[in-house]
Order: structure tokens, then C-alpha cells, then sequence
């Protein structure tokens, strides 16, 4: 699932509400959302899936889709993105041909005058995809970004990621959705989409299991798995094989991802984590 609470209450209490309205709705999927939203399935799966403030458009539109007041919840987008300090939070890309705000690029244009007329030139700046890391002892890697790129926004001025400009978002439950129902003793297997959202290549990391590996009650599973090769705008599918525990019950299992020693690269961020439901 995606990463947990933020810290901040209202953040925390808007997503849970968005929740609530789509249940209300009849909970309707999300690529039916989709439809009328104007947005992909994967964007819309990101307004509730916490940590952040979506976009005041995505929001709308997610709302918009589950019939929900969107003058109403407008106004609470607003006082929760002044409460955070956010003025605006990140917009997951947007399906086409619909007349909402696009993501920004960074434009610079130049004009000069002709004879018959006005030329214009525009060059839009663009981080490339073919940064990579540089490692050095244990210490973290710094970023390779292009000229002008700029580090996505945080709400939260304090979350500072291992390495500037690196960032992360949950995409989706692949398998497993939060709440599956499995038997004592069971194997499955958990798999979540996360997408790089940052300015930063991701190179042997790893996901690590938090919290107690095994004991009575406790899914159990490897301590750590690969996170593949990942460049910026690129998705990851993280995939884990689980055991139930041998007595009813729920059971939940959280990751975060590291380095090779383990350190945090979103030390401030909620992670992914499982949650199933165990029966005898």
C-alpha cells in the first residue's frame, strides 16, 4: 500500500475522507473513474494513497468522478495546503484531451524579428534519463541531474530524502489489496508499483522489511528484496513472497527502501507495507 501517515492530522483526515466519498459512490474502479475524470487510472489511485497533497486538479477530478461536491471540497483543498504550507501538490501525469492544468516544464523562449514576421523559438529544458550514479565508499551518491531541472516539491519542508532530489510514489497494489483474506500456513505473494519520481537513477537499492522479522502471529518473509534498475519517470514493481502465520488472525509486514547498508533513501516518508487477514 502506499506510504502511511505524514504526521499532519487534517492531511491525514482529507485522504481518509476522499476514501470515504469513493465508498459512498459504490466504490467504483478506478479505470471506470478514469472515464470521466480525464486522468489516468494510476493518477487517480494516488489521491488517496497518502503522504502527500494531490493536485488541487486531480482532486477535483477524482471528486468530479465519484460525484462528490467539488465547490466543497475545493475550499478544504485550500485550508489543508495552507495548514501544510504546500501551495500546490504534485500532479501525477494526465491523461489527454481534457481542458485541466498540465504538469509545468521549465520554458524558455526567445524571439527575433523578421522581415515577414515573428520566429519563435522554444527550448524546453528536460532532465535526461541517461544520468547515472557515482558511488563512492559508503558514502551517498549524489544526483545527476540536467542543468535548470529543478527537485520536486515536498509539502513538508523537514523530509529530506538520503539524496537531494531523490524522490518516490506508490503507484498501485498489483496483488494483495489491503484486507485479502488468506489461510494459516498460506504462501502468497505481494507485489507493488512504485513509480521514481525524482531527478535520480535508482541503483542497488533494496527494499527492507521494518520491525520484528518473525515470532508468533508475524508473516514471514526475506528480510530484504532488490529494487530494480530505475531511471526517473520510470515505474518499479517490487515483488515479495509472504507465509501466514500458523494462528488466525491479521497480519501486517512494513518496507522501506535503503541502501546496501541500510540506510533510508525516505527516511521521513511512510513506506510500502502488506496487511492480510489470516483464518484457521
Amino acid at each position: 500500500m502506499a506510504s502511511e501517515a505524514t504526521g499532519n492530522t487534517e492531511l491525514d483526515q482529507f485522504i481518509a475522507d476522499l476514501r470515504k466519498l469513493r465508498e459512498q459512490a459504490g466504490q467504483p474502479s478506478l479505470r471506470v473513474m478514469s472515464r470521466t475524470a480525464h486522468y489516468s487510472h494510476t493518477a487517480l489511485s494516488s489521491v488517496t494513497s497518502g503522504g502527500r497533497l494531490p493536485s488541487l486538479d486531480l482532486t477535483l477530478a477524482f471528486v468530479g468522478a465519484c460525484g462528490g461536491d467539488e465547490s466543497e471540497w475545493q475550499a478544504r483543498w485550500h485550508q489543508v495546503s495552507g495548514r501544510i504550507g504546500a501551495e500546490d501538490g504534485e500532479e501525477p501525469p494526465a491523461q489527454p484531451a481534457d481542458g485541466r492544468r498540465r504538469r509545468r516544464w521549465l520554458i524558455t523562449v526567445a524571439a527575433a524579428g523578421l522581415a515577414a514576421g515573428v520566429m519563435v523559438s522554444v527550448a524546453v529544458s528536460m532532465m535526461s534519463n541517461a544520468a547515472h550514479l557515482a558511488q563512492s565508499g559508503s558514502n551517498a551518491p549524489a544526483p545527476a541531474r540536467s542543468q535548470g531541472a529543478r527537485c520536486p516539491a515536498r509539502p513538508d519542508p523537514g523530509d529530506r530524502p538520503l539524496i537531494p532530489c531523490d524522490d518516490s510514489r506508490f503507484v498501485a497494489d498489483v496483488t494483495i489489496p489491503d484486507g485479502t483474506t488468506v489461510r494459516a500456513g498460506q504462501e502468497f505473494v505481494k507485489t507493488w508499483e512504485i513509480q521514481n519520481t525524482g531527478l535520480v537513477p535508482w541503483q542497488g537499492r533494496f527494499m527492507q522489511r521494518q520491525g520484528v522479522m518473525s515470532g508468533q502471529g508475524l508473516c514471514t518473509s526475506a528480510s530484504r528484496v532488490p529494487v530494480p534498475t530505475t531511471m526517473p519517470g520510470q515505474d518499479a514493481m517490487i515483488t515479495v513472497t509472504f507465509t501466514a502465520p500458523n494462528l488466525p488472525g491479521s497480519c501486517r509486514v512494513d518496507w522501506k527502501m535503503t541502501d546496501k547498508d541500510g540506510r533510508l533513501y525516505f527516511p521521513y516518508l511512510g513506506g510500502l507495507y502488506v496487511t492480510v487477514n489470516v483464518t484457521g
